[in-house]
Order: structure tokens, then C-alpha cells, then sequence
């Protein structure tokens, strides 16, 4: 954490406020923090952004500065104000996946790989202070805005009969809180799910934005950092307790479910409850895992004195401890970094994969780098109807079952963005369809189009390019048409043949359904002929080929030629059957 400061202010040290360059003062909180926190600072820009009339009437920006013992992450979170409150919203974080705001990685190209601790790192750290390009926000009262009137919004409204179980320090006027107050505070899943308002001091009271919904959230606390968070029941007066996972410290259980289930999701999107009534600090069973964005939920059980997690979607299916430890298995895990390992009770394991969009980021100084970014975008929420597939591992461990074409398809995506050109090609037989892609399926068929894709990361790989040629067959067969250019893979693939792997190379059938030149299909007839019949000579005049050309054929002869016995080859060589 202080070399992350010391990056941003200029080398230096102190113990008590102090000022590493003009302008900006920094503070350490040197009081008792929490278990789960290591450090703490105020970082105070005094003066705006820009030049001076940007700066005129600007107040500055306070940042709080966080580094936590449990996630080895560093946080940044604005200070604003909203009706005479101070609020603070999470702007920054060195490991998004560990944060309760889901910010989005960046896909942009880089240099140089990601710096140790940093690979998952994402948001702005001056947000609200400064745009990420370098720009000043228009903010009232400052600026070219300086003669504009500063005002704050407080919405409130009088009480009725909507809320679930009322209590007795509830006021009748409640006052409404902004997203932005409890942004990193409270899970981003609730804040999509509820609106707040303030019903006391010390109470917030959430009402579900779905109408017709039976439960409300109640956060008890919140003004001194810490708070209960519990989820009532209309009908019912029992309530569930939410835990914090963000909170427990390594080797505990929760910090066991956070890294199990943080594969898939970050921990703005997962939620684990109790049905108990624990108050602060209380030690509580877990009852239920949530994931709302990917719509499924597991169980906790008791099974032989061990708390299992079933699947509530998939009878029988509960989440393996020890199954990331089978060797088998690992196998299939490569290029895969968002898999969640489930297995039965005959041990036999399966992969839980969402269907996120994939990115693989250029990093020039690693041309060949597979590091992956998932993207949770609108657009894959809107495309998809199965947020995820499941995929069981065959009994002999060799490969991975795929019960439907989506779920072969996006196996397909994550091998040829991995590089593995020969997986993917063999997962292609289960991509075949005889009607036309939906919604879902064209929304992977993108995902694969971006690797043929300049602005994107085009992979132009003999095997790729193979592989893409034959994917545009089984869009040619599902009658949907093919999202890359197909023409310009076949060109390439014509100029590197004799560089394509010979699992990967098209065989006959498919290069004369892919392929439009008539020479190009004479001369695999010709070839075809002489495979199934190695004594009868084969002739061939090639108009005026270039050299790579003549080097593809001649390899692709020497392969049908491998194919018989020495004895054979060598008397076809004498009795010159091969012929140009």
C-alpha cells in the first residue's frame, strides 16, 4: 500500500499529516483499526484539476486510501456530499473480484504485463476528481460553471402500509439514499435489486424494485462502519442474515467460500445467508450461497459431520473442495480461470462455467500472452438465456462432455482464446446443428469473430485460421452466416498449409465444400486419387503456382506418400508415378 502511494504522491515518508507535493496532504490513521484492516490514510487535493479558470472555486477531493489483511487488495474510495452528509463511494481497487462495486477490468492493450498483486486491478482512483483521459468534470460552482448555483437534492416521503414488519424506532417520514451513498458498502447485486430509504438514525430499509416481490432488506447500523444486514419475509417472520464474506481472515470458512465461488463471480455478486438472528461479530451456520446474476443458488447441508453446498438447480451436484487437486482434471482447468468444480456422490467431477464474455488482452511484450478478462456486460445479460453450463468430466478423464450446442460452442471460444487449436478443433463435433443459431449462440459466434478481428486480438495462427474455417462450415450448415470474413482465413490458409498441424488441417470433404477454386478442387480430386490408389500415376499441371503453393501440395503429397510402405514409395518414386 505505501509503495502505491508513494506512486501517485513522490517518494517520502512521515508519521502525521504531511505533503509530498503541492497541493496534496496526506494523513495516517495511527487510532486501532479492525482485524481485517492493515492501514489506513486520508489523502486530501486541496486544489482543482487544470489550469486556472478549470481550478477557480474548485474544493478539492478527499480520498480514503484502505489496505486489507484478509484480500491483500488496496482500495480507494471518494468522499462527496449529498444533503449536508458526508457519503463515500469505492472508486479504485487493486482486486476487483474481492469488492463489493463491480468494476470492470480494462481490456485496453498494454506494454507490459500486469504488475505483481495487480492483475485483477480496476476502477479510477481520482474518480470524481479527474476523468480517466485527463479531462476536468463540469462540476457546479467551479470552473467554466463558478457562477452556477450549488444546491443539494434530499428526496423524502410520508409512510404507508408497504412496509414488511415495521418497528418501533422507524420514523414516519423516511428519506430516500442514493446508489452512489452505498456504492461498495452494500453488494452491487442489492443495490440492482432494491431501492433505500432511511426509516431511522440508525435503520434502512430496502423495497424491492421488482413489484409483487414477498422480502425487504433491513441494515441495521451502517454509522460506524459496520452494519447487519438482514432479509425479511413478508408472510413469515423469520429473517435471514447476510454474512460478510469480504471479512474473514484467511484459512477461515468464509474466506474458503469467497475464493471457491470468487472464480466465477466477484463478491458484489454473491451472497451468503443465515437463518438465524446473529447479531454483530456472532458466530452463525451458514444456510444458502446465492448468485443472482447467474440465477442459481446452493444449499448448505450436513453430510458425515461436513457442511456440503448442493446445487439447487442440479439434483445431486454439490461444490468439490479437493477437486481442483486431481491431476485429470487440471487438465481441462487450462484457459478455463472462471470454472467452479462440482462433483456427485460417485466422485465424479464436473465443471460449473458462466458464460461470460472473454476478452484476451495484447500485451506486446508477451505477443503470446492467453490472460483472459471476463466481461459481465448488459449485452451478454440481454443474449443469453443460460447464464452458465455445466460440463461433466468423461470416466476416463481424457475430455469433457458438452450436452448442448451453446455449451460446445463457448467451449470452443475459451480453447482457441487459450490457444489450444487441437481441443478446440475436436470440440467442433459437438457444435452441429441443423437449424439456425439463436440469440445465445450468436452471441458466442461474436465472441470467436473477435479473434479474427484486428481492433480485437486476431489470431493468425495456421491452426486458428483452420480451426475458424472449419467453425464457418458448421455455420454454413446451421444456415447462419459466418461473423468473420471467410475468404481472408482461406487465403491465409492456403499460404501457410504446410504449416497447419495435421489434426487441425481440413480434410477433403470440407475443403471442397469451403473451397470455390476450381483448380484448387481438381487438384484434391487428383490427390484423393492417389491416396486410394497409390499405383496408378497421377498427373497434374499447376498454373503458374507461387512457391509457397507448390510447397503446401508437395507436403501434402509427402503425407498421402507417408501413408505407404517404403517398399511402395520407393518403386512409385522409380517408375516416376509422381508426377508435375
Amino acid at each position: 500500500a505505501v509503495q502505491r502511494i508513494k506512486q501517485v504522491l513522490g517518494e517520502g515518508s512521515g508519521e502525521q499529516g504531511y505533503s509530498e507535493a503541492e497541493g496534496i496532504t496526506l494523513w495516517i490513521r495511527t487510532e486501532k483499526l479492525s482485524q481485517t484492516l492493515g492501514a489506513s490514510w486520508l489523502l486530501h487535493v486541496r486544489e482543482g484539476p487544470g489550469d486556472a479558470d478549470q481550478r477557480r472555486g474548485h474544493p478539492g477531493a478527499l480520498f480514503e486510501i484502505h489496505a486489507h489483511r484478509s484480500t491483500r487488495t488496496v482500495t480507494v474510495w471518494g468522499i462527496f456530499v449529498n444533503g449536508r452528509q458526508a457519503c463515500r463511494k469505492l472508486v479504485y481497487s487493486t482486486d476487483a473480484r474481492w469488492e463489493f462495486r463491480d468494476l470492470a477490468v480494462s481490456t485496453k492493450d498494454r506494454n507490459n504485463p500486469w504488475e505483481q498483486g495487480m492483475r485483477h486491478a480496476a476502477g479510477f482512483y481520482l474518480e470524481g476528481y479527474m476523468n480517466p483521459d485527463g479531462s476536468v468534470p463540469q462540476t457546479a460552482g467551479a470552473g467554466y460553471l463558478h457562477d452556477h448555483p450549488v444546491g443539494s437534492l434530499v428526496i423524502s416521503r410520508k409512510t404507508d402500509s408497504h412496509r414488511f414488519h415495521p418497528r418501533e424506532c422507524e420514523l414516519e417520514d423516511e428519506v430516500y439514499v442514493p446508489v452512489d451513498a452505498l456504492t461498495g458498502v452494500l453488494p452491487d447485486c442489492l443495490l440492482e435489486a432494491y431501492n433505500f430509504w432511511r426509516t431511522a438514525p440508525d435503520l434502512i430499509r430496502g423495497y424491492p424494485i421488482t413489484q409483487g416481490s414477498r422480502k425487504q432488506l433491513l441494515v441495521e447500523g451502517l454509522g460506524d462502519g459496520t452494519a447487519i444486514i438482514r432479509r425479511i419475509d413478508r408472510e413469515a417472520h423469520n429473517s435471514e442474515v447476510l454474512l460478510n464474506l469480504v471479512s474473514g481472515s484467511i484459512g477461515t470458512d468464509l474466506h474458503l467460500i469467497l475464493e471457491m465461488f470468487g472464480r466465477m463471480e466477484n463478491a458484489s455478486h454473491i451472497l451468503a445467508w443465515s437463518q438465524s438472528k446473529a447479531e454483530a461479530n456472532d458466530i452463525c451456520q451458514l444456510s444458502s450461497v446465492e448468485l443472482p446474476r447467474l440465477r442459481t443458488k446452493f444449499i448448505a447441508q450436513q453430510s458425515k459431520g461436513r457442511t456440503r453446498l448442493v446445487s439447487a438447480d442440479h439434483a445431486g451436484l454439490f461444490v468439490s473442495v479437493d477437486g481442483l487437486l486431481d491431476p485429470s482434471l487440471r487438465q481441462h482447468l487450462v484457459g478455463i480461470p472462471h470454472a467452479l468444480v462440482l462433483e456427485n456422490q460417485f466422485r465424479q467431477h464436473f465443471l460449473m462455467v458462466p458464460n461470460f464474455g472473454v476478452d484476451r488482452v495484447k500485451v506486446r511484450a508477451c505477443p503470446f500472452s492467453t490472460e483472459l478478462v471476463l466481461n459481465r456486460s448488459s449485452e451478454w445479460a440481454d443474449a443469453v438465456r443460460t447464464r452458465f453450463y455445466v460440463y461433466p468430466m468423461h470416466l476416463s478423464g481424457s475430455f469433457l462432455v458438452t450436452e448442448s450446442t451453446s455449451a460446445a460452442l463457448y467451449l470452443v471460444l475459451l480453447r482457441l482464446v487459450s490457444c489450444q487449436y487441437l481441443q478446440a478443433t475436436r470440440g467442433m463435433q459437438a457444435c452441429t446443428s441443423d437449424s439456425p443459431f439463436d440469440s445465445e449462440q450468436q452471441f458466442v459466434l461474436n465472441l470467436i469473430s473477435r479473434t479474427a478481428d484486428k481492433k480485437f486480438f486476431r489470431d493468425a495462427h495456421p491452426d486458428a485460421v483452420a480451426a475458424r474455417l472449419r467453425l464457418s462450415l458448421v455455420c454454413k450448415q446451421a444456415r447462419t452466416k459466418t461473423p468473420w470474413n471467410v475468404d481472408e482465413d482461406l487465403g491465409v490458409y492456403m499460404q501457410c498449409l504446410g504449416h497447419v498441424s495435421a489434426a487441425c488441417k481440413l480434410d477433403y470433404t470440407e475443403e471442397t465444400l469451403i473451397n470455390a477454386d476450381p483448380t484448387r478442387i481438381k487438384y484434391l480430386d487428383l490427390l484423393k486419387q492417389a491416396h486410394e490408389d497409390p499405383s496408378t500415376p497421377v498427373e497434374f499441371e499447376l498454373p503458374k503456382p507461387t512457391s509457397k503453393e507448390v510447397g503446401g501440395m508437395i507436403k501434402e503429397l509427402a503425407s498421402v506418400a507417408r501413408q505407404v510402405t517404403r517398399q511402395q514409395l520407393m518403386k512409385a518414386l522409380q517408375m516416376d508415378q509422381i508426377q508435375f
